[in-house]
């Protein structure tokens, strides 16, 4: 996974087939991979059925859903759905919990339950029978189904409801009936089946239950989504189970653990003809009609499944004329003659994928996701056994996609991708959801965490895959090198809080300790570490590890420990594990800095020493950030190179792949001890400290595999920056500075003049960067900066010392750059331009909004010409703009006229504008320097009839971009918190709360807390971890500022880009 109303009748069911197991035994359970022991007596006849979580669940978002309906002011809308499901299942022992239950859990114990939630192993689901019939009638009315309808004295408030004469317990050989005693709601979404007579031992059983459900309006669960079709609002049904909202739809043991195969049957309106689950229609049983009241439904039997987690199940219901296919890619089996054959679609806005004028923005995706299935099934010699990869774009989808097997769901925008429209980072981003999502198919659906705690063996190897199925498949992009500045960097960022988490964290068992783990650390770091390890064994062996891990350990919940058998296997050292090298990278919290120093004195016969500690951002006073272990270390695969070597750097680099593990907090060693590298190094009679060994400097992490930053003597930067100075082109050049400025982005050092030297390093060569990935990273330091001076009287001077920096990388030819798009024959797109373009776009956006004459001049001119056009051309085909159409509008709109904004607002308007253009739009407007104009802006954001509520963090982060804009939205939110229109608040609070820096400002904050909590403690709250957060970084950035803005300040006042300065230290 890369995050309303109406009656649903729902006569559904679940049946469910159990299997028991002897109860005191110890078993090693085939499906999932674990011991397991029992802590309870045999005579205790139960089944515990998971509806896992639901009872306070339920409860905490059915309020959020009546509030926030309360805040649009729309009336109730009563979201019922009955079925039944039946259950094969299998009795296990009880006890060792799917999670970190158990038989040792803290509080109350029953039958081994954690009563956070979590299940125990006595039973095995096998399969499940799911029949629903959903209903969708005219939007009329609204009913929730919420806590005053549980009795006065209950403490749960579950939503899926049915009575005890509608749950049946069959043992299936005999067909006998097992008397069902009583239903007990035993933690807050956790339901005990009490029976009457003790289950048999190894015996399957079938359950089967007739429920009540409900269809959701919150993007979670089995949910509606509404769109507009010839001026009328038109209905959607969409599902969206991870992790945990399966239950909302139906009851189910819904943990990662437990794998089984669905059989469903869906009933629906005749008119609703686009339905999809999982699988194909079951030809042995063609759809048939039903009258019922009035009302001609039809049904339609799905085959069953492959056995797979209760959260990858997925349901589509739309109207046949507003949802269609892309024309279908059979995979016929000549691509690989072991493997079946399956169907690739893409299924969307019928206008979008089939429609007039020859849109068929679903092509892409549809290639796309054919190149890379095809590339993972045959990298990883494992079939893709289910007959259809359906990859449907829908209006509303929070998580932005998901990896259901068979049915992959996606946000509209993350899916259709129109040539000369869509941009080249558009089509980079779609190609890069769907990777992730593809790669599911094994890493997440084929083998999936046992537990949430490892939810990284999932997204972590996800996010991974998805950018090597996308160098496999688009090698012409050229996107390896951006991978340590897209995901290493954002790891790092987040993972240098105290506030941040394992990779592997024991510790989860509630509901918000799983939504914690889908976080950028389980994403980006886990992505990270992989990247590491693939840089230490090097690429062949690595992929041979993980063909066979996942050989190995297909259909089962996996462990970390699983793929560590298997790396070791590989791993080609006598001496080390590389399992125990790597245990601390995954079970504890951070990653280190090591500082590595020259020793210019010649006699010593040492001429390295290290030190290594916690990198970790500050800290503001009386925060009530955890307490840290000082004195944590890891494994560090120290690598090293010298700047004295001129010749074969390539060649170099690949040496320097064989690390010297670093494993104490500090020490010294002989650089002829590293593996090859010896011989990199220059001789000791260049080891001294003159200013004339330009080239005798080190570099340490070559080509940043390793998860950890840098920092060097204070000698060795000098000579770096030197060497930078030296250097004009080539590949030396690209290498280093690359490897320099994304190692020490401006608050990474810990001692001294914290920013000189990464300012100097800046200065003296970005005017020279011909690459976009070290230029980016660049960039990302100075806006940082740029944030924390804005608003100070120490801005001025910053901001024209970038003037004068971005006055010299831009070139108006940037404006040009076009990405060509043929669908005539295969890839003739010049893609490889990619770099290229988004280098441009990257320099064009610093210098106008550093207000570059040049830039505004051109931004303006090319704005008046679009308007030319006028509203029907607006958003058609145009090679000249479209990579640039965000700048344009942008800043044509901050530099243009009153006509501009009139223009803008009468498209935002028009009828069937479509999500991406609005947004577009909307980024633009934002740019306005007119308080008038950007109120304007703010309204829109809130408004459910322009933006929808998954989008509108967006817009509030646009509004984030200047200063002006950035005030009026603070203010806006102080002055309408209350307004129930404004949903995102978390998010909202996250992103301006975060940022201020004034004592007077952060008063105000404090003051908004207190407001939001109305009396109550900050974690019962939905915005309370986050206002504390928030709180704490505003106090850090008052600090910062007086600490650094007036040092920083004096010190871009002596800059010149291109040149250097003389060294303080």
């Amino acid at each position: 996974m890369t995050r309303e109303s109406f009656v649903v009748e729902h006569d559904s069911s679940v049946k469910e087939t159990i299997a028991t197991t002897p109860v005191g035994s110890s078993v090693k359970d085939k499906g999932k991979g674990r011991k397991m022991k029992s802590s309870v007596k045999a005579h205790l006849p139960l089944i515990i059925l998971g509806v896992v979580f639901i009872g306070v669940l339920i409860g905490l978002i059915v309020v959020g859903v009546l509030l926030g309906q309360e805040r649009k002011k729309v009336e109730d809308l009563q979201n019922t759905m009955n079925g039944h499901a039946a259950v094969n299942a299998t009795t296990q022992s009880p006890g060792g919990g799917t999670g970190p239950g158990g038989t040792s859990v803290t509080g109350t114990q029953f039958l081994g339950i954690n009563l956070n939630g979590v299940l125990t192993n006595q039973i095995d689901p096998i399969n499940y029978e799911l029949f629903l019939k959903i209903h969708l009638p005219n939007l009329k009315s609204i009913t929730l189904h919420v806590r005053h309808e549980v009795p006065a004295d209950s403490k749960t408030g579950h939503i899926l409801r049915f009575a005890k004469d509608k749950v049946t317990v069959t043992k299936k050989a005999e067909r006998t009936a097992v008397v069902v005693d009583s239903l007990e709601y035993l933690t807050s979404d956790l339901v005990v089946i009490n029976l009457a007579s003790t289950l048999v031992v190894n015996a399957e059983y079938v359950l089967k239950i007739e429920f009540d459900g409900f269809i959701a309006q919150d993007n979670q669960g089995l949910y509606l989504s509404q769109y507009m079709k010839d001026g009328h609002l038109r209905n959607l049904i969409v599902s969206q189970f991870q992790a945990f909202k399966a239950r909302r739809a139906f009851p189910c043991f819904d943990e990662p653990g437990y794998r089984s195969t669905f059989t469903t049957t869906l009933q629906y309106p005749k008119r609703f003809g686009m339905t999809r689950t999982n699988e194909d229609v079951d030809p042995r049983s063609p759809s048939s009609e039903v009258n019922a009241n009035g009302l001609l439904w039809t049904k339609t039997v799905y085959k069953t499944s492959a056995r797979m987690p209760v959260y990858l199940n997925a349901f589509l219901v739309s109207d046949a004329n507003d949802f269609k296919f892309h024309e279908p890619i059979v995979m016929a089996q000549n691509y690989s003659t072991s493997f079946p054959a399956f169907r690739v679609n893409t299924i969307g806005n019928a206008e979008l994928v089939a429609g007039p004028n020859n849109r068929r923005d679903g092509r892409f995706a549809a290639e796309q996701g054919r190149d890379m299935i095809q590339a993972l099934t045959q990298w990883f010699e494992q079939p893709y056994t289910i007959s259809k990869l359906d990859q449907a774009g829908v209006p509303d989808f929070s998580a932005g996609a998901m990896e259901n097997w068979g049915l992959v769901m996606y946000r509209e925008a993350s899916l259709l991708y129109q040539p000369q429209v869509s941009t080249a980072d558009q089509k980079r981003g779609i190609a890069a959801i769907i990777g992730q999502e593809l790669a599911h198919m094994i890493f997440g659906n084929l083998l999936t965490c046992q537990w949430w705690s490892d939810t990284w063996l999932n997204e972590g190897f996800a996010r991974f895959m998805q950018y090597e199925l996308m160098y496999r498949t688009k090698p012409r992009w050229n996107l390896k090198p951006m991978f340590t500045y897209w995901v290493v960097r954002e790891a790092m960022s987040q993972d240098a809080f105290t506030t941040t988490h394992a990779l592997s964290d024991p510790s989860v068992e509630t509901i918000a300790d799983i939504e914690r783990m889908f976080s950028t650390i389980t994403y980006a770091k886990g992505a990270s570490i992989l990247h590491m390890i693939k840089g230490l064994m090097q690429e062949t062996p690595f992929f041979n590890a993980l063909k066979q891990y996942v050989k190995v350990n297909a259909d089962i919940p996996t462990r970390p420990e699983l793929l560590m058998t298997e790396l070791d296997k590989v791993y080609n050292s006598a001496s080390d594990k590389l399992s125990e090298r790597l245990s601390k990278w995954i079970y504890q919290k951070g990653y280190p800095v090591v500082t590595v120093s020259r020793n210019y004195d010649s006699t010593n016969p040492n001429d390295i020493s290290y030190t290594q500690k916690r990198f970790l951002l500050p800290v503001a006073p009386g925060s009530s950030a955890p307490v840290l272990n000082e004195t944590d270390t890891w494994d560090v695969p120290l690598t090293l190179i010298s700047g004295a070597i001129k010749d074969d750097l390539q060649a170099a680099l690949q040496a320097a792949n064989l690390p010297c593990w670093v494993s104490s907090a500090s020490g010294e060693f002989n650089s002829k001890s590293f593996p090859i590298v010896v011989s990199l190094f220059s001789p000791k009679t260049n080891r001294g400290a003159g200013t004339d060994q330009t080239y005798n400097f080190i570099i340490a992490n070559v080509q940043q595999f390793g998860f950890y930053r840098v920092n060097y003597d204070i000698s060795n930067w000098n000579r770096i920056i030197r060497a930078l100075g030296a250097y004009t082109s080539g590949s030396r050049t690209t290498i280093r500075t690359k490897k320099l400025i994304t190692h020490n982005r401006a608050d990474q050092l810990g001692t001294g003049n914290q920013y000189e030297i990464p300012l100097r390093l800046i200065n003296i060569y970005l005017t020279k960067e011909q690459s976009y990935g070290p230029l980016a990273s660049a960039m990302d330091n100075l806006r940082y900066i740029d944030q924390m001076l804005r608003g100070t009287p120490n801005y001025p001077q910053f901001a024209a010392y970038m003037q004068n920096l971005a006055g010299q990388l831009y070139k108006k030819s940037m404006w040009e750059t076009n990405w060509k798009d043929s669908w005539t024959t295969a890839d003739q797109e010049s893609e490889s331009s990619y770099g290229n373009i988004m280098f441009n776009t990257l320099v064009i956006e610093t210098a106008c909004f550093y207000g570059v004459s040049d830039c505004l001049t051109e931004a303006d001119t090319r704005f008046a010409a679009w308007v030319a056009r006028g509203k029907d051309r607006a958003f058609t085909a145009d090679e000249n703009l479209v990579q640039t159409k965000n700048l344009v509008l942008c800043y044509g709109m901050r530099e243009g006229k009153p006509s501009y904004w009139k223009f803008m607002k009468e498209l935002l308007v028009v009828p069937g504008t479509i999500t991406s253009s609005k947004l577009s739009l909307l980024r633009g407007m934002a740019c306005s320097r007119d308080e008038s104009q950007l109120h304007e802006v703010l309204m829109a954001a809130i408004d459910p009839h322009i933006v929808r509520s998954q989008d509108e963090n967006a817009v509030f982060g646009y509004l984030n971009k200047f200063n002006e804009a950035h005030v009026l939205t603070w203010e806006f939110v102080q002055r309408e918190w209350s307004n129930p229109l404004l949903t995102n608040r978390a998010n909202v609070v996250a992103t301006f709360g975060s940022s201020l820096k004034t004592k007077w400002r952060i008063d105000q904050l404090k003051a908004l807390f207190e407001r939001a909590k109305g009396g109550k403690d900050a974690k019962d709250i939905p915005e309370g971890a986050t206002f504390v957060r928030a709180i704490e970084r505003a106090e850090i950035n008052r600090l910062w500022v007086e600490k650094h803005g007036g040092n920083i300040a004096a010190l871009v006042a002596q800059l010149t880009p291109g040149t250097d300065i003389t060294p303080t230290a």
